[in-house]
C-alpha cells in the first residue's frame, strides 16, 4: 500500500517473520479458548499489522505481475494469519487505534482498514470459515454523514464487502451490504459537488473527480456482487466479466489520479468480489449442474 510503511525492507530481512506469525496465531487461537483479556502489547500488534501489510502487498504484487497464483495464495495465508491473530474483542479496537495513529489509511478508519484487508486475505487465502469467524468482532456500524464525500463512498464499499465476506446472522449481512451502497445514491446528490468544490484549485479538483469515478466503478462491483450471492442472478462467468470492466475502469481513474492508494483499493474491491463469487454456492451448483448434463449426454 503505497509501501506500507516504512520499514517493509527491514521486516523482509527479518528471517523468524513466518515463524513469528504462526507463534502469534497460535496465541491467539488460545486466547479464543481460554477467553484470555491478554491481547498482547502494542509493539506485538505494530509487528503483525506491518508484516499483514507487507505479505499482502507482495500476493498482489505476484498475482498482478505474472497471475503466480499458488504463490500469491501462500503469501495471502501469511498476510491472513498475521491479520487473524489480532482479531479478538480487545484487539480489534487496539488495533484500529493503532492504525488510526500509526499507518493509517486516509479513505478509511483504523476499524475498516483492519476489516477489509483481514476479509480480502482471508477469501484470497481460501480461508472462508476462518474468516467468517474473525470477522465476528467486528461491529461494521453504518457510518454517519459524510464528513468528506470520498471517505465516505470508500467507508461503504469496504464495509459493504467485509459484510459480503462474512455472511453473518443468516445472511442478513449481504442484505445489510446491499444497503449500504444504496444509500451511496441518495446522499451523492447532496454531498458530491460540495465536496468536489473544496478540494480548491482546478487539478486537485479533476484528480478527486477521478477518484471519486474509480470509487464509483468499485461501489458497483459490490453491488452486482451482493446481487449475485443473494439470488444467483446472470452467473458468476457473466459477473467476474462485469467485474473486470468496472475494475479497469476505476484503474484508468486512479492513475489519472495520480493516486497509489486508490489503486491498492481497487485491488482490494477487484481480487476480493472475484473471489466471493467464484467461490459462492450459486457458482457450485451451476458448476454441478453442467457436470450433470454432460455425464447425462454421454
Amino acid at each position: 500500500m503505497d509501501n506500507p510503511k516504512g520499514s517493509v525492507a527491514r521486516l523482509l530481512q527479518e528471517s523468524a517473520s513466518d515463524a513469528f506469525i504462526r507463534e502469534q496465531s497460535e496465541r491467539a487461537l488460545l486466547r479464543t479458548v481460554a477467553a484470555s483479556p491478554d491481547d498482547g502489547d502494542a509493539s506485538t500488534q505494530l509487528r503483525l499489522v506491518r508484516l499483514g501489510f507487507m505479505h499482502e502487498t507482495r500476493a498482489f504484487a505476484s498475482m498482478l505481475s505474472d497471475a503466480n497464483t499458488k504463490a500469491a495464495e501462500e503469501l495471502f495465508k501469511e498476510a491472513f494469519r498475521s491479520w487473524s491473530s489480532l482479531a479478538s474483542p480487545d484487539g480489534v479496537p487496539q488495533v484500529a487505534a493503532l492504525i488510526d495513529g500509526e499507518l493509517p489509511e486516509p479513505h478509511l478508519t483504523g476499524e475498516l482498514s483492519f476489516a477489509l484487508h483481514l476479509a480480502v486475505c482471508g477469501v484470497m487465502a481460501s480461508k472462508p470459515a476462518e474468516v467468517r469467524l474473525s470477522l465476528q468482532w467486528f461491529k461494521l456500524e453504518e457510518p454517519n454523514a459524510p464528513v468528506s464525500w470520498e471517505r465516505h463512498v470508500a467507508g461503504h464499499i469496504a464495509r459493504a464487502l467485509v459484510l459480503l465476506t462474512r455472511k453473518g446472522n443468516g445472511w442478513a449481512d449481504v442484505e445489510r451490504a446491499a444497503k449500504s451502497v444504496r444509500t451511496l445514491r441518495g446522499l451523492q446528490k447532496e454531498f458530491e459537488a460540495q465536496w468536489l468544490d473544496e478540494q480548491g484549485k482546478p487539478t486537485a479538483q479533476q484528480h478527486s473527480a477521478l477518484r471519486l469515478i474509480a470509487l464509483y466503478h468499485l461501489a458497483q462491483i459490490v453491488t452486482l456482487l451482493a446481487e449475485y450471492l443473494t439470488d444467483g442472478s446472470g452467473g458468476s462467468e457473466r459477473l467476474v466479466r462485469v467485474i473486470e470492466r468496472h475494475y479497469e475502469s476505476a484503474r484508468k481513474a486512479a492513475i489519472g489520479a495520480r493516486s497509489g492508494q486508490a489503486l491498492d483499493f481497487a485491488n482490494l474491491v477487484r481480487f476480493g468480489a472475484t473471489k466471493l463469487a467464484l467461490n459462492s454456492i450459486w457458482t457450485h451448483v451451476a458448476g454441478s449442474v453442467r457436470t450433470l448434463r454432460l455425464s447425462r449426454s454421454s
